[in-house]
């Protein structure tokens, strides 16, 4: 990318004499955040992740010209603003034909206390609202399959007596916001596999 060491120390502001001294460790060290080395990081790994997806939708088509590429996407490294996962949403969305996500919505948190949410809302929104109106501003004229809907739970959130509103309220949420199909992970059962 920097074609010069001269360049890249320029603009990382470092004092190598060659690429060959340049060592950035994986994962990448908080500390840099905010910094070019950071940010070169981020741009890499999100090129790395999108060229192994398009090669990946390649290889497929060979086999069935006629596929439609679903991606499911978590939609949460973009609405938590995680800059280091190696997702770039708007273009694997963009590489897609089918918008794929596992959109989550929180209702009450069993894990870790409270999230932030509790005090001025009935249920944690942002990922529901600001992931589907991203994917619809993206490709608005796709599909959006939620193939791992956690509208009624996360790994963190769940409550086995739920309001009944609630559930219809996240739902057409959802709908309004441009979901078009789901399936909604439940498992009905303890640790070792009996039922509750």
């Amino acid at each position: 990318k920097h074609q010069s060491i001269n360049s890249l120390n320029a603009i990382w502001k470092t004092n190598y004499a060659s690429f060959n001294e340049v060592i950035i460790e994986n994962p990448i060290d908080i500390i840099l955040q905010g910094t070019p080395q950071w940010y070169d990081w981020n741009t890499f790994n999100d090129q790395r992740v999108l060229d192994w997806f398009t090669w990946m939708k390649s290889e497929l088509r060979k086999y069935d010209p006629s596929a439609k590429a679903h991606l499911k996407i978590m939609p949460s490294f973009f609405t938590d603003n995680d800059p280091c996962t190696g997702i770039d949403l708007e273009a694997l969305t963009e590489l897609s034909e089918i918008n794929g996500n596992d959109i989550a919505a929180h209702y009450n948190c069993t894990r870790n206390g409270k999230m932030g949410w509790e005090e001025d809302y009935v249920f944690g929104w942002r990922e529901l609202f600001l992931g589907y109106d991203f994917l619809k501003s993206v490709q608005p004229n796709q599909i959006n399959f939620n193939s791992e809907s956690h509208l009624l739970s996360t790994s963190h959130t769940r409550d086995l007596y739920m309001n009944p509103k609630y559930a219809r309220a996240v739902y057409w949420a959802a709908t309004t916001l441009g979901m078009n199909a789901s399936q909604t992970w439940y498992w009905p059962r303890k640790a070792d596999g009996s039922l509750k």
